[in-house]
């Protein structure tokens, strides 16, 4: 993945990713492993964050993070 371009830089994608939480870092990573690299992630948010706001982890997700991410 490249840096962290402006809005303004950003011309042309294949795919575009809306949201820089679980669901769409996983869809990132899914495409990685497929070898697809032509996407951007956008998010409201300019700087992650350091803080969790889930309680928990479902047991599915923890399911899926295996399946397409080892």
């Amino acid at each position: 993945m490249s840096a962290v371009r402006s809005y303004s830089s950003v011309l042309r994608t294949t795919i575009l990713i809306v949201g820089a939480g679980p669901v769409g870092l996983a869809h990132a990573l899914a495409l990685l492993a497929q070898g697809i690299t032509d996407f951007i992630i956008v998010d409201k948010l300019e700087e992650a964050q350091n803080s969790s706001r889930a309680f928990a982890v479902h047991a599915s997700a923890l399911e899926v993070r295996r399946l397409c991410c080892h």
